[in-house]
């Protein structure tokens, strides 16, 4: 699997690539992760109602849970990921609310009992400041009791998969990765170099992606000083391949019923 998750937001059209790469796990990580999902619901008696998918790329999570009776909203910060999602989700536009966020300083007119967020996009957020304003951000669009349900990277898939070159091909583009990990300042960093097979369709284009490996403490602390009771915290394998590994963390926390501290962390 590549170190990455698709997540191009820099690249001028990302989702011309984000979904045909997903499909490099087999499926889209969304398909992969969402029985996980379920059982978090069943496991937490969390009943289908309202739900915040924060940095929701194109959309996919949303038309998984619309079957489900879910009222879904979804944001980005991607102008590009929002005019694909709400392409995706325009059947549901009744169902399903699309806009354009920094996850960082999120605001909801409605408050939801369900924040998400998939497929490593927290540890885009490269300090313990930012890390608590998406937090922060999350308890204030949550109603009393809500939850939060996210995956991070963890440090086995930087110290396995953030190293070296790696390249993926696709029919139309490929897609070549040099990538680096800072096991002290805990930071990783892959350059990604876009060729389009076809050159008349669109231009090559590059950037550096840039993630942190937040510590299971800086977690817990983030999470508990803006609120939330951890409930979870388990590794898992996201491929369901066996030498993959398990690479990924899931986390399920708990918005406290009482007033909290929101001491800064």
């Amino acid at each position: 699997p590549s170190p990455l998750h698709g997540d191009f937001r820099r690249l001028q059209s990302p989702p011309a690539i984000y979904d045909r790469c997903q499909a490099t796990y087999g499926k889209d990580y969304s398909a992969l992760i969402f029985p996980r999902l379920l059982g978090t619901f069943r496991k937490y008696s969390i009943p289908a109602t309202q739900l915040l998918d924060v940095a929701c790329g194109t959309g996919s999570l949303a038309l998984l849970l619309q079957p489900y009776g879910w009222q879904v909203w979804v944001v980005d910060g991607s102008a590009g990921m929002v005019r694909e999602a709400r392409l995706k989700c325009r059947p549901y536009r009744h169902q399903i609310h699309v806009g354009q966020q920094d996850m960082r300083r999120l605001h909801v007119r409605t408050r939801v009992d369900v924040c998400t967020c998939m497929f490593d996009s927290m540890n885009h957020l490269t300090t313990l400041r930012d890390l608590n304003a998406t937090f922060r951000g999350m308890r204030n669009s949550l109603n009393p009791g809500g939850w939060v349900i996210f995956d991070v990277n963890n440090d086995a898939c930087y110290r396995t998969l953030w190293k070296g070159t790696q390249t993926l091909e696709h029919q139309d583009f490929v897609l070549r990765f040099t990538n680096s990990f800072d096991p002290v300042r805990r930071l990783a960093r892959s350059h990604v170099g876009l060729r389009w097979k076809r050159r008349t369709l669109r231009q090559d284009q590059e950037e550096t992606v840039v993630e942190r490996c937040f510590t299971r403490t800086e977690l817990r602390r983030a999470l508990h000083a803006n609120g939330f009771e951890v409930q979870a915290a388990d590794d898992f394998n996201f491929a369901g391949i066996p030498e993959v590994g398990e690479l990924k963390t899931w986390w399920v926390a708990k918005l406290f019923y009482r007033k909290p501290s929101y001491r800064s962390v």
